[in-house]
This record gives C-alpha cells, structure tokens and sequence, in this order.
C-alpha cells in the first residue's frame, strides 16, 4: 500500500492560496472575513475526517505496518497543508483589514508568479499532467528561488523605507509560511 498525494489538493485546496494573493492585491474587507470563515469549514472537515479514521481504526484494529504508517503520514501532511492554509489567510486577512501599504509592483509580481507556480505544483500532485499554461516543468523546486527573490525585495523596500516594520513582519510572515507550503508539497510529491 502507498502513500497518495493525490488527494492534498482536495484538502488544501489550491483556491485557498490564489484567494490570499487575490486578497494581498485587491484589498478587498469582505472578501478577508469570507476566505477566514470558509477556512474553518475545511478545518472542522479534517477533524472530523481524522476522527473517523480514528474509529474505524479502532473497529479493525490493524496490525501497525507500513501501510498504517503511510496512512497517518498522509493525515500529518493534510493538517500541515491546513495550517499553512490558516497562516496564509490570518496574515493577508490582517493585512488587508489593517490596511497596511499594498504591496508593490514588484512584489505583486512576484507573488503572481508564485501563485502560478504553486497552481502547477497542486496540479503535479492532482495527476493532472496536461502541460498548457504551465509556467515551469517543476513548479515545486522553482517556488524555492522565487521566495528568495520575493523575501529580497521585501528587505530592501523596507530598508528604502517603502514598507514599514510592521508591515515587512506580515508580508515576511507570508512568505514563510509558503516555504512551509513548499516543504509539504516536496514531501508529498516524494511519494508519487
């Protein structure tokens, strides 16, 4: 039995980062309170979908073989795609309804294409193998350098006193969190 990654897309769901970027750029109130009440639906899913398997467990009760191991391993690696999910939408959320500076130019394009990236890596780990409109042939290890170069030119606005302290902390915060996104689609992309 093997570990499937196929299904993370679905937990996750790949709207839910283009929604935040979508949030960063258009500055919009209500969409930021709707985004953070639909993530809790989906919070509240994954309970109760672990609950569940929790209790069938129980029922069988398996002998703890690999098999076993790579189910949980897909539970960890659904609740960090959640998490990451739930830092994603609290920070632009804050950021929006604090009405921190928008961001840049530049940085918008750099999360555009982060964006784009990360919609070809969910559809890499979704089998979805068509090729149109893809930005990258390997979308997971192309988001690393972008985050790199988006984290550069968010220090230097704010050493440019373009962006405040406060404001810096938040975006930064984003863009840790992607990399946390990053690392799990790695891991479960490793298991295809």
């Amino acid at each position: 039995y093997r570990r499937s990654s196929r299904g993370l897309g679905d937990v996750y769901k790949r709207q839910i980062l283009d929604s935040v970027i979508k949030l960063l750029l258009k500055r919009r109130r209500k969409t930021a309170k709707k985004l953070r009440k639909s993530l809790q639906a989906d919070f509240d899913g994954t309970r109760q979908t672990e609950a569940e398997f929790v209790r069938r467990l129980n029922r069988v009760r398996p002998q703890v073989e690999q098999w076993l191991m790579n189910q949980l391993d897909v539970l960890a690696c659904e609740r960090d795609l959640l998490q990451s999910a739930t830092t994603l939408v609290e920070l632009s959320s804050e950021h929006v309804l604090n009405e921190h500076t928008p961001p840049t130019e530049t940085v918008a394009a750099g999360l555009l294409r982060l964006q784009a990236l990360f919609r070809a890596a969910f559809m890499d780990l979704a089998g979805d193998v068509s090729r149109e409109e893809r930005i990258s042939a390997t979308p997971i290890h192309d988001i690393e350098g972008e985050l790199d170069r988006l984290t550069g030119h968010i220090v230097e606005e704010m050493y440019s006193e373009q962006r405040s302290p406060r404001n810096t902390t938040i975006l930064l915060g984003i863009v840790l969190e992607m990399r946390d996104l990053q690392r799990e689609l790695v891991r479960a992309a490793s298991w295809q």
